[in-house]
Order: structure tokens, then C-alpha cells, then sequence
């Protein structure tokens, strides 16, 4: 736990707490003396960890084909429902859940594991990212490692409309599209494998909407998908994430979770 003292010299008191978890529930006390008055402050912490990221991925370490849905820094246990586009006979979707919780914070892993059969090969990740309006921000979007060949292409929707904002192919420069102010896509660091999207000072709400990142190559595909909301929070002074959630879905298999 830790105070600012240059905070607390503007009358700001609040109790900021590192790695929380659910070992820090219960009611906290904030109490303020100012010669004969005393004031008294309880504030109740629930200790809830929310799902920050799904994982879904092929494997066959049990020596069978499998699918793979794991999740773990989560408070309470979670509940799990596991079904298929198009929908499966319910006998033949026989999961194996296991939920296993952490001695010293209380926060729960869960890994499912369920017999399928693999029809297709891509990955997708969905991000929900809530930033500080004019603040740089990088948008982030990895060239999986067995992508060698691919043409990157970087789009933006806002409500209804959506436009090409970059694109990457073969080594020629990026284009960018004048739908989105001063996008940043750099050529070296996408030939290294990094495709992350470089934003300049965004504001509210000309840059608010989902930003589609999309790898294709000739035997796979890979989507990240970065829906930012951009605030303006009082004292931020630091170009850091207010709220990160992210879902990551890599499989070869159409399944939802």
C-alpha cells in the first residue's frame, strides 16, 4: 500500500493498492483529524478480479486433438459454458474443466479441455483499451513467428463506417488514409515481426471506435481486433492503460467460448 505525498499536500488521501487480490477484502478506514473535528471515511473492497483474458488454443499433449480454454488471475470462480458453430449434439461436447485456486491471493485459474476436431487454421485476439485523451498510444499487433509471407493491412471503424488506414505488403511502404489523424505504421519494425500501430496525441471521439489489425499469408490467418475509448481522467499525468481487458483466441477449430 502506498500514499503521494504531493497528492496528499493537495488534499487528495487516497490509498492505492499494489497486486490486490482477494485477500484484500473487507471494509477500509479513512480518517481525517482537523483539530476538534474528526471525520471518519469506510470504504467496502470486494476484492472482485474480473476475466482480463481468455485463451483458446489447439493442442495434443494428451495424445488426442483437443481444444484448450484457460484463464487464470480471476475472482470468484467463474462459471463455464462451452458450445459450437454450428451447434453440436450436447454428448459429444465432453469438457474437462479444472478450477484451481491460488494459496496466497485466492484468485482461481481455469483450464477446460474438449475433444475436437480442427478444421481451419487462424487466431484472432479481441482487446478493450481505455487511454488518456492526448496521450501517444500504441496499438499493439504481433506477426506470429511461422508467418513468414503476409500483406498487413490496419483498418478503423466508427459506428457503421470503416476505412483502410495502413497497409503493409512485401516490403513497400505503408498508406495511410486521411479517416484517422497521423497514423504511424513502421516498415522496419513490421519486417521484424512487430506490426503495432503508432498513434499521435488521440482525442475523443474522432478516435474512438475499433482498430482491426489483419495478417494474411498463405496458409493462415491472424485478427487483432483493439477497441479503444479514450477519457480524460483527472491528475493522469502518465501515458499508462486506465483499463486493459484482453481476450485472446488462437485456434484451429470454430469454437466459441
Amino acid at each position: 500500500m502506498s500514499m503521494s505525498s504531493q497528492q496528499l499536500l493537495a488534499g487528495n488521501a487516497s490509498l492505492l493498492l499494489h497486486h490486490c487480490g482477494a485477500r484484500d477484502r473487507g471494509r477500509y478506514r479513512c480518517r481525517v483529524i482537523r483539530g476538534q473535528q474528526k471525520n471518519d471515511t469506510f470504504i467496502c473492497f470486494s476484492g472482485l478480479a474480473p476475466i482480463r483474458s481468455v485463451s483458446l488454443e489447439p493442442t495434443c499433449l494428451s495424445g488426442y486433438e483437443e481444444v484448450k480454454c484457460s484463464t487464470r488471475g480471476v475472482y470468484p470462480a467463474p462459471h463455464v459454458w462451452w458450445y459450437t458453430e454450428p451447434a453440436s449434439p450436447v454428448d459429444q461436447l465432453q469438457p474437462t474443466t479444472r478450477k484451481t485456486a491460488d494459496k496466497r491471493s485466492g484468485l482461481y485459474s481455469v483450464e477446460i479441455l474438449n475433444n475436437v476436431t480442427f478444421t481451419s487454421k487462424s487466431s484472432f485476439t479481441w482487446t478493450e483499451l481505455c487511454w488518456a485523451q492526448g496521450k501517444d498510444l500504441t496499438i499493439p499487433c504481433s506477426v506470429p513467428p511461422d508467418m513468414q509471407d503476409f500483406t498487413l493491412t490496419w483498418s478503423f471503424t466508427r459506428v457503421d463506417e470503416s476505412v483502410v488506414i495502413d497497409t503493409y505488403d512485401r516490403g513497400r511502404r505503408p498508406t495511410s488514409s486521411e479517416g484517422v489523424d497521423r497514423p504511424r505504421l513502421d516498415t522496419h519494425r513490421v519486417e521484424a515481426g512487430d506490426g503495432s500501430l503508432r498513434l499521435l496525441g488521440p482525442r475523443a471521439p474522432e478516435h474512438v471506435g475499433t482498430y482491426t489489425c489483419t495478417l494474411s499469408g498463405l496458409h493462415r490467418t491472424h485478427v487483432a481486433q483493439t477497441e479503444l475509448s479514450i477519457v480524460t481522467p483527472a491528475g493522469q499525468s502518465t501515458a499508462q492503460p486506465l483499463f486493459n481487458k484482453v481476450y485472446n483466441s488462437r485456434a484451429d477449430v470454430n469454437v466459441e467460448t
